[in-house]
């Protein structure tokens, strides 16, 4: 099973982090907290990088018990993961935003941007 997301949320769910191509070793605190402030240096400064982590879980669930329905049991599902790696994409906003932010403001519309 393979899970990707916001680096905080996958880390929160990997006890293990994969070390080469095969060997899995448990993820202590301290490597867990270099992980997510190299993810904070990602964030910040001009070049900000959206960040996104991969793990697997090596030894995913029965697929006859899976409830893929039920999003509330996903977090069972992606639990003892192992943590693979971090990305950090350029991912500016699109060139017509400032114009369409603009144009709100002038209606009296409060513009609040969540990234």
């Amino acid at each position: 099973m393979f899970v990707k997301g916001a680096p905080e949320s996958v880390l929160e769910r990997c006890n293990f982090i994969r070390v080469g191509a095969s060997c899995r070793v448990p993820l202590s605190a301290a490597v867990r907290e270099q992980i997510l402030s190299t993810v904070r240096e990602w964030g910040a400064g001009r070049d900000m990088l959206r960040c996104l982590a991969m793990a697997t879980r090596d030894t995913p669930p029965d697929n006859k018990g899976l409830n893929v329905e039920n999003s509330a049991t996903f977090a069972d599902y992606e639990s003892d993961l192992t943590f693979v790696g971090c990305v950090g994409m350029l991912d500016p906003p699109r060139k017509e935003v400032l114009s369409a932010v603009r144009m709100c403001r002038q209606a009296g519309i409060k513009v609040i941007m969540i990234t």
